[in-house]
């Protein structure tokens, strides 16, 4: 899950440093079949082809939303930063069947919780 650990060492990581919320392979966003991310509607960030089926935080911080379906989730990072990690294309229809969920809107996370 280190995404950025072989980029900065442990005394220099800047404060707002972003870890993969999963491990996988990274692709531009431009790649990605829909239009909404391809295009930066929603900011800009990373897609990752995971490798693994579990999700986790990427930083120090506090859960802004956990969408109901368990599909989505945004945080705010403790430096600010705003997150929004959302798996999978088209997940909305599954009405959360394939997810679980282990935290909830409003709750503090640290990096590395299983969200």
């Amino acid at each position: 899950m280190a995404f950025f650990s072989k980029l900065f060492n442990k005394t220099s990581l800047p404060q707002n440093a972003l870890f993969a919320p999963c491990q996988g392979r990274v692709v531009p966003l431009s790649q990605v079949p829909d239009p909404t991310f391809a295009e930066g509607m929603l900011g800009d960030g990373v897609a990752i082809i995971p490798s693994c089926g579990k999700i986790y935080a990427p930083c120090d911080g506090k859960v802004d939303t956990m969408f109901e379906t368990g599909h989505a989730v945004s945080l705010v990072s403790d430096s600010g930063a705003e997150v929004l990690i959302h798996v999978g294309l088209e997940t909305v229809s599954l009405n959360g069947g394939p997810f679980k969920v282990h935290c909830s809107s409003g709750d503090k996370v640290k990096k590395g919780k299983l969200l």
